[in-house]
């Protein structure tokens, strides 16, 4: 009995939702969801029910999902979501009201509400079947771009921008309005949001999702614990941004202050040694890639090396056949050529052999002619024996011709019109002529 596989759904740790037909799922492949995961069950374009750690029935008819999971039914999806909370980093810019160009970042902390996982089907059907942190962003770019520029930034002068403890909550309170339709389409739930100005923290920040995007748009399978490793590295990064910009703008007293100090040096402290760790292993996805690609590279050159001896075979072998052929023909040419250079030549005997007999006949009837008159026998009866007995010689003459043209050449003639006759005819089919 084969032993059944764990299947991983997630292979990025940018990956949040990933939709997947059953077909493509491998036999004897098993299911188990994590805590913070939901698979949303798709049967026929509509959605049959949602499993979860603590409750993997589907629905009451259909079952728990692992007796539904793996079975290779074409018209089965399942829609896998990491419900969060997430933190979709946005880069922003802007022009402050006292002519200042900033830019900086935005932390959005979501999470997907379960009761409307349905809702994401639409992006399945628009060709989105993976579905990143990064996509997330890309989404809300444009709205959070606007609603921020408009109520914070085009509102402030840059000291305020960095200084004014209110804006966390003019910020929060304008993109929960401004975006309350976008976050319903999506199925999130709006848990807060953050800001940074400091280039540095926030540039690390948007560089580390921008990679871990990267590896998504790349398909790149980063093993489990490095998946779980650089999914705690980026949300730390993102909880010191968070409580710098708290300590910069926030009225807080001096213990409150102390407690994020120190929670700030303890994840800075944290972050200096993940920060090699995230090089470690982004290096060696890179070099995996690379690997992979050198391999590719290296199957696709044998494929077409193999390929191209296949077709030049294939041409030497054409041209052995085309060579065999043109020999034959060539063979079959010359033979007829040497059939038709004979049957000319011995047309071009017989026509001489009828001249000389012309001549031979014109001759003795000039000399029985002259003979005649000589003698006086010129009446009609023996200009009829002369004629007679000139044409038995001329018949006995073309009979012995023919007979000799007929061992010479094969298949006797006609001695009138030439035309092929058979041993035994009393006649030409052709002119009448008696054989």
């Amino acid at each position: 009995m084969a032993k059944e596989q764990r299947y991983r759904w997630r292979t990025s740790p940018h990956v949040i939702g990933q939709y997947v037909m059953d077909k493509h799922i491998p036999k004897g492949s098993h299911i188990t969801l994590k805590p913070n995961e939901a698979c949303l069950v798709v049967e026929k374009g509509r959605v049959a029910g949602t499993a979860t750690q603590t409750n993997m029935e589907v629905n009451p008819e259909a079952g728990l999902l692992s007796k539904m999971f793996g079975s290779g039914t074409p018209e089965r999806a399942f829609f896998f979501v990491l419900l969060g909370p997430h933190d979709v980093l946005i880069r922003i810019t802007g022009r402050t009201k006292d002519g200042h160009d900033v830019s900086g970042c935005v932390g959005l902390k979501v999470e997907f509400n379960i009761q409307n996982l349905g809702r994401l089907l639409s992006l399945p059907a628009k060709g989105e079947m993976t579905i990143g942190v990064g996509d997330l962003g890309r989404m809300l770019f444009n709205e959070v771009n606007a609603t921020i520029n408009t109520e914070i930034v085009g509102s402030c002068s840059l000291e305020e921008l960095r200084s004014d403890s209110g804006l966390r909550e003019d910020a929060e309170a304008g993109l929960r309005m401004a975006l309350r339709a976008t976050f319903d389409s999506l199925a999130l739930d709006f848990k807060g949001a953050w800001l940074s100005w400091e280039k540095t923290e926030h540039e690390k920040l948007l560089s580390m999702q921008d990679e871990l995007d990267l590896m998504k748009q790349r398909n790149e399978v980063v093993d489990e614990t490095a998946n779980e490793e650089m999914q705690v590295m980026l949300r730390n990064r993102a909880r010191q941004a968070e409580l710098l910009h708290s300590m910069h703008v926030q009225d807080l007293n001096v213990a409150e202050k102390q407690k994020i100090a120190a929670e700030v040096a303890q994840l800075q402290a944290r972050n200096d040694l993940e920060s090699a760790r995230w090089e470690v292993i982004s290096s060696k996805e890179l070099r995996q890639q690379q690997h992979t690609h050198q391999m590719d590279e290296a199957e696709r050159g044998n494929a077409l090396a193999a390929a191209k001896n296949d077709a030049e075979i294939s041409n030497i072998q054409n041209q052995v056949e085309l060579n065999k052929e043109q020999q034959k023909m060539d063979i079959a040419m010359s033979a007829f050529e040497q059939v038709q250079a004979a049957k000319r030549a011995r047309e071009a005997q017989r026509m001489d052999h009828i001249s000389d007999s012309k001549k031979a006949e014109m001759g003795m009837m000039e000399r029985m002619l002259e003979k005649g008159f000589d003698t006086g026998a010129t009446d009609s009866n023996v200009l009829q024996e002369m004629l007679r007995s000139q044409a038995a010689a001329k018949e006995h003459e073309a009979s012995m011709t023919g007979k000799a043209f007929e061992t010479q050449a094969g298949p006797p003639t006609c001695p009138s019109c030439n035309a092929q006759i058979q041993s035994g005819w009393v006649g030409c089919p052709m002119c009448g002529q008696k054989l």
